[in-house]
């Protein structure tokens, strides 16, 4: 070693041994020394210390210098050689900074740190080369040689995708270089390929773009996410065959997932719809083996095949699914094919396939219907309609349209329906307009039940049709009354002519008269009546008795030009029956001539009874019942006439023959309880009694007329008086004088006072025959004595004997009695009594019997009897007239004022017994029940009584009197 090199390492050394007091710190750091002999450190510093001088000065270039001859005296040293590229960076020499760390990491690979500065520069500089020119800082002559020089090193993705974006852009004319450039990362590749093919659709070079489709085929088949961003960009910028190329190349889409697959598999299928070149995946499905390993894998090879199906449906049709649960998916990928392509598959084609289908839509399930009719699978269509109803999902509209529908297949074959489906369609269903259009479909099939159990909600929101439908089905079903109602909700909806029509009809049949007249005027109002409607209008004015109205509608009727048939001289004749019956008889005849009906010989009947022609009446009647035996209108009638004529066992007879067809019919049972009591058919008489009885009960109390208590009463009676054998009977008076009273014990004497009771039986089977009656009976009576007492316990009787009552009609009783003294010292001798008594005006509405329906009422009674006693010949002869009025005090009890007048006369004296009275009295009734009338009567009276001649020594009196009869 020299001195001289000797002396400048130990100069080296002291200084590095010696903190340099004001030298930046970066100089100090011994990195950039490892490496370096003391000789090159010693002549590599000072450089060094200028250098960072300089960058402290901001002298960039002086410092560039400096480090530049500090790397090359230390032969590149790595952290020198950084310092340099530092520099040269803070200058925005960024391509010479870039140029010095590639060069340094490639010799210093395992440096981290330097790779880390690499990165940054690059960075660095990518970002101003890109910020340039996108600030268009750059000519574009200039451009074109950056973009060819420049091949940037990208360090983030950002930075490249605005690389690409340059490469892309309108002002890069050099399209080569987007198209050969390689993206680093991953995630622009999509974006680089869309660019790139954005490009060349753009310049509708088709083979060029098919050849670039080839190409990245191979690069991109197992990429599905660039598969899945390419294909849409392609269909997008409308190139679906390009599409479907890629598409095929990649089938069927492994490495994407399930969600991804099923996207590539319907893009698929929609660049098929749009492309020009059909064949493509036409060719590939019949090359193509598919892979059926899933059900999945299935489902998309069907999805292929439903979108050839609009040019070859026949492989989706004739495909067999492997998978059971893919034939539901394959019958909706029919359906889809027939309603996007209609024409290609037909319905019947599609219907084989909708047992799969869970659910049609209400739009698919009218659409095929329709067709399938069209095609004539009439069948095919009502069931796929039946399976379907009632069409739940649809709306109103389509709903009325598929209810019509199934209604005209029901109309063209309705041995279609089955009594399920039947069943099924008279569910009433859950609104009104559903409800609606089932009753319009039953209405269609005659189903007049399921028309009433659908509409027997009767909704105030049905309209006029569904109330007529309803009423014609009631019509059909003879519920008349139910009928009208139904034609009068649809009256009230709709009040046209029509509708008035119809309810003026129907309420005739219900014999609402009055409502039917009161439509048929209506209707003769308006210009549409007919002569039809005047004819009706007629009928039903005749039927309320408003001849006179009657009469206008048919000189109406003649004047329009109506027929004068049959018909309209009956109707004639009813109207002339009362003024002019001569020519209701003439007109009558006329219309037996032109046409002979039942009706016509009943009113001729009339006709002649009126003009008191009862042969010929009978006559007529034959005739009628000649027509039709069946007729009960006329057996009735018949039955009648005879009970009038008093032939009662003929009339016996028809009444009979016309309760079988009218059971029901009370005026026939309350007839023949009658015959039968007049023909003494007591049990007979007292069924029917019953049966009418029964038949007036089922009238509620607001339906209950006087008439029909009455009439009840009546017959109540006339049962009591049936079943009645025994009858006890008592009766006595108190006064203060001697006075005569009209049914004395013994005829002729007078009283002070008297009693007598009185038991009777009445004898024979029957105990009544038609009223008459024949009776043994036995009384006891007592009279005041030769004392005049007021108690009447004095010289008893008891007698014996029988009554006969012969005539039917009169209250007429023959009686012999014999009557023997209890009291032999003081009473008359044995004798033996002949008597004779009636009772006149004491019926009907004047009798004493109870009257149920008036508050009271005005009885009257004419009482004759004449006695005559064989062992003394005395005889006597009574008449009394009386007229009361009974004042109704509650149920079964009257107060009744009375007057009556009587006369007297016995053989032995020669004047007769002339007095008027004057009382009242309290009847109490009772022991009434169902059937039977009030079977006891008691009676507690006071009477005042004056003598107007009299043989008697005492011309007036005042008495109590009692009664009763049990």
């Amino acid at each position: 070693m020299t001195i001289k090199k000797f002396a400048a390492n130990l100069l080296v050394f002291v200084m590095l041994s010696i903190p340099v007091i004001g030298f930046p710190k970066s100089i100090q750091n011994p990195d950039w020394s490892q490496g370096l002999s003391s000789y090159e450190k010693f002549i590599v510093y000072p450089h060094l210390e200028r250098a960072f001088r300089a960058m402290d000065d901001h002298e960039l270039h002086v410092a560039i210098s400096e480090f530049y001859q500090a790397r090359k005296l230390s032969k590149n040293q790595p952290q020198i050689s950084l310092y340099l590229a530092n520099a040269y960076e803070k200058n925005d020499q960024l391509n010479e900074a870039i140029a010095v760390l590639d060069q340094l990491s490639k010799e210093n690979p395992q440096r981290q740190d330097i790779e880390q500065a690499l990165i940054e520069a690059k960075t660095k500089h990518n970002k101003q080369m890109l910020q340039k020119i996108q600030d268009k800082a750059i000519e574009p002559v200039q451009l074109q040689s950056i973009l060819i020089r420049n091949k940037p090193d990208f360090t983030e993705p950002y930075d490249e995708h605005k690389w690409i974006e340059v490469l892309a852009g309108e002002f890069n004319k050099n399209k080569k270089l987007l198209l050969e450039y390689q993206p680093k990362f991953k995630v622009n590749e999509i974006f680089h390929l869309e660019e790139s093919i954005k490009y060349l659709i753009a310049t509708q070079n088709r083979e060029l773009l098919s050849t670039y489709i080839k190409s990245l085929s191979r690069t991109i088949s197992n990429k599905p996410n660039e598969l899945d961003a390419i294909t849409y960009q392609l269909i997008q910028a409308n190139s679906p065959n390009q599409a479907i190329q890629l598409l095929i190349d990649a089938y069927p889409y492994l490495q994407a997932d399930d969600q991804l697959r099923q996207t590539l598999t319907e893009r698929l299928a929609f660049a098929q719809t749009v492309a020009t070149n059909k064949n493509k995946l036409i060719d590939f499905i019949h090359s193509h083996k598919p892979d059926l390993s899933s059900p999945q894998y299935e489902r998309q090879w069907l999805e292929l095949l439903a979108a050839v199906s609009h040019e070859q449906s026949k492989l989706l049709l004739d495909y067999k699914c492997e998978f059971d649960e893919n034939r539901a998916f394959q019958a909706e990928l029919v359906l889809q094919s027939y309603e996007s392509n209609p024409g290609k598959i037909t319905a019947t084609q599609v219907a084989k396939y909708l047992p799969h289908v869970e659910t049609l839509h209400p739009t698919q399930l009218d659409q095929i219907s329709y067709r399938l009719n069209k095609e004539g699978a009439k069948s095919t269509s009502f069931n796929l309609l039946m399976d379907a109803y009632p069409f739940g999902h649809a709306d109103p509209g389509i709903r009325k349209v598929l209810f019509d529908r199934l209604n005209g297949l029901l109309n063209d074959n309705p041995k279609m329906l089955t009594h399920f489906d039947l069943v099924k369609l008279a569910r009433p269903l859950g609104n009104v307009q559903d409800r609606s259009s089932q009753a319009k479909l039953l209405d269609s099939l005659n189903d007049c039940e399921g028309v009433e159990q659908v509409l027997e909600d009767y909704s105030v929101n049905y309209s006029a049709e569904d109330w007529r439908r309803l009423g014609r089905c009631y019509q059909k079903l003879q519920k008349v009354g139910l009928a009208q109602y139904a034609y009068t909700q649809a009256y009230q909806r709709d009040q046209a002519i029509g509708s008035a029509r119809e309810l003026a009809y129907q309420a005739f049949e219900t014999k609402d008269y009055r409502t039917s007249l009161e439509m048929w005027k209506k209707v003769l109002a308006s210009k549409q009546s007919t002569t039809a409607d005047l004819k009706a209008a007629a009928y039903t004015a005749v039927s309320v008795d408003d001849m006179q109205w009657a009469n206008r509608i048919l000189a109406e009727y003649a004047k329009r030009g109506g027929r004068r048939d049959d018909e309209y001289l009956w109707l004639k004749a009813i109207t002339e029956q009362q003024e002019h019956p001569k020519q209701a008889l003439i007109d009558i005849r006329r219309a037996i001539k032109q046409k002979p009906k039942v009706e016509y010989f009943e009113l001729l009947a009339a006709l002649e009874r009126k003009q008191k022609n009862e042969a010929a009446a009978l006559e007529a009647l034959k005739k009628a019942l000649a027509l039709n035996t069946e007729n009960s209108s006329v057996q009735a009638a018949l039955g009648y006439a005879y009970y009038h004529q008093n032939d009662v066992k003929t009339a016996e007879t028809y009444l009979d023959e016309a309760l079988k067809m009218r059971p029901d019919d009370s005026r026939l049972v309350e007839q023949l309880a009658y015959v039968n009591q007049r023909l003494g058919q007591n049990e007979q008489a007292t069924r029917f009694t019953e049966r009418a009885i029964d038949q007036i009960d089922l009238y509620t109390k607001t339906e209950m007329t006087p008439e029909l208590e009455d009439k009840r009463f009546g017959l109540r009676r006339m049962h009591e008086d049936l079943q009645r054998r025994w009858t006890f009977s008592a009766d006595a008076i108190s006064g203060n004088q001697v006075a005569s009273v009209p049914n004395a014990p013994q005829p002729g004497l007078n009283y002070k006072s008297y009693a007598q009771a009185e038991v009777a039986y009445r004898l024979g089977n029957p105990a009544i025959d038609d009223g008459k009656t024949f009776s043994a009976y036995s009384r006891v009576f007592a009279g005041n004595g030769p004392s005049g007492s007021a108690l009447p316990i004095y010289a008893p009787v008891i007698a014996a004997g029988f009554r006969w009552k012969p005539f039917s009609t009169q209250v007429i009783n023959f009686a012999v009695e014999q009557q023997f003294p209890l009291d032999q010292g003081s009473s008359p001798s044995t004798n033996t009594l002949i008597r004779a008594s009636g009772s006149f005006f004491n019926s009907g509405k004047y009798s004493d019997e109870w009257h149920p329906s008036s508050n009271g009422w005005l009885a009257q009674n004419l009482y004759l009897d004449a006695a005559y006693y064989i062992s003394n010949r005395l005889s006597s002869l009574t008449a009394d007239y009386r007229v009361s009025y009974h004042n109704k005090m509650g149920e079964s009890q009257t107060i009744e004022p009375y007057t009556h007048i009587q006369w007297n006369s016995l053989n032995q004296q020669t004047q007769a017994d002339i007095r008027a009275g004057v009382g009242v009295r309290w009847n109490i009734w009772g022991n009434e029940s169902r059937y039977n009338a009030y079977a006891s009567k008691v009676t507690v009276g006071i009477e005042f009584q004056y003598a107007l001649s009299t043989y008697l020594n005492d011309k007036s009196t005042a008495m109590l009197t009692l009664g009763g009869r049990w």
